[in-house]
């Protein structure tokens, strides 16, 4: 793919307009000369037309205008690159290689795919998702005037080596832009742990948040932005603060991505119509967690080391375990008077001495109360 001293190019997004089809859209390049910013104003073309074209330059034959020194640049010196959704990633970090560090810029008013979006590509380009980090967001007039990586977000007015990348105008089948770029940017395979995070940019940015049950739709990073907003932060303050946040969260969603490749090598049994996970090594809390609610099982049967005992799935409240009692013929067991756990030994009170009973024996006690 071909690059000129004097361009903007634009992933996602139909350059600087905010029409439809047809739109009258203002252009900016920079003067050969003196780098001053030049500006060639209602420019008419076919937006379909543009966004068909790959490599289509942006206008062929530009009208007359002259920079603030009042240089006349010569026809044809803007080149605006649409790339679509399908642009290989290897291009766009080529092209941010070549530009002196730009600053990410999201919008101003931030919103959670706007933060999220950000947090990806600080990830994406290894920089620093601390309350350090350098985020960048326009003053009201919209106008750019360095070297900027755009995320959710097209500016009214920027200079060359800007790179866009939205979903606003192009792409509209992407319901956030932190999905265009889990996508582009091909996070599947390097961070495929993020993927619910960019589930949630999703339904924050299509309102399908409203669906969320009460009151938990009211505690989401959305209304975490809008607290911060009432308390008078301002938008860099936001996203630094919410960065904080992610960067937790990002590591609770690797620690359960790698839980789930365990839980499914883990033995899962039909018994009595009820799903039994059978575990008999000491993995980490979060697996016993992607086995209840991603997997659907019912119970969990688990020996390790002198621990051994069962666990019920939060969401069913039948048969109560304390019914076990009635089959267990030996000290140090415990059974909670809710009725979801039975067991000699667990995490917090570890069993000292190995039980007299097997997995298989607890299993077909569980078969005799279900």
């Amino acid at each position: 793919m071909a690059y000129t001293q004097h361009m903007v190019w634009v992933v996602g997004v139909g350059n600087s307009c905010r029409g439809g089809v047809g739109a009258s859209c203002h252009m900016l390049c920079v003067c050969p000369l003196c780098k001053g910013l030049v500006r060639f104003a209602q420019v008419k073309f076919n937006m379909v037309d543009v966004l068909s074209k790959a490599d289509w330059q942006v206008p062929r034959h530009l009208p007359t205008a002259v920079c603030e020194e009042n240089h006349t640049p010569q026809t044809g010196v803007i080149l605006v690159k649409i790339v679509k959704s399908d642009t290989k990633k290897e291009e766009i970090l080529e092209a941010i290689a070549e530009m002196n560090e730009p600053l990410i810029v999201v919008h101003r008013n931030v919103d959670a795919d706007a933060v999220i979006s950000a947090y990806l590509m600080c990830k994406v380009l290894n920089r620093p998702t601390s309350e350090t980090a350098e985020i960048f967001v326009p003053s009201e007039n919209g106008v750019i005037v360095f070297e900027a990586l755009c995320v959710d977000y097209t500016p009214k007015e920027c200079r060359d080596n800007t790179i866009v990348i939205d979903h606003h105008f192009v792409n509209r089948e992407y319901k956030s832009c932190a999905s265009l770029i889990y996508k582009i940017f091909e996070l599947d395979k390097t961070m495929p742990h993020i993927h619910p995070l960019v589930d949630y940019a999703d339904a924050l940015d299509t309102a399908e948040w409203v669906n969320l049950p009460e009151p938990f739709k009211d505690f989401t990073l959305g209304s975490l932005i809008n607290a911060m907003r009432q308390s008078n932060m301002t938008d860099v303050d936001i996203i630094r603060k919410c960065f904080s946040i992610l960067e937790y969260y990002d590591k609770y969603l690797y620690v359960k991505y790698e839980a789930y490749k365990i839980a499914n090598n883990i033995d899962i049994r039909q018994i009595c119509g009820m799903k039994v996970a059978i575990v008999t090594a000491d993995y980490p809390p979060t697996v016993m967690g992607v086995l209840f609610d991603e997997f659907g099982v019912d119970f969990i049967v688990y020996h390790t080391g002198n621990n051994i005992g069962v666990t019920r799935n939060a969401k069913i409240n039948q048969p109560s375990l304390t019914k076990l009692a009635d089959y267990i013929d030996e000290p140090g067991w415990f059974f909670h008077h809710a009725g979801f756990i039975a067991c000699r030994g667990s995490r917090k009170h570890p069993a000292t001495t190995p039980s007299k009973y097997t997995v298989d024996d607890l299993i077909q006690m569980l078969a005799k109360i279900f």
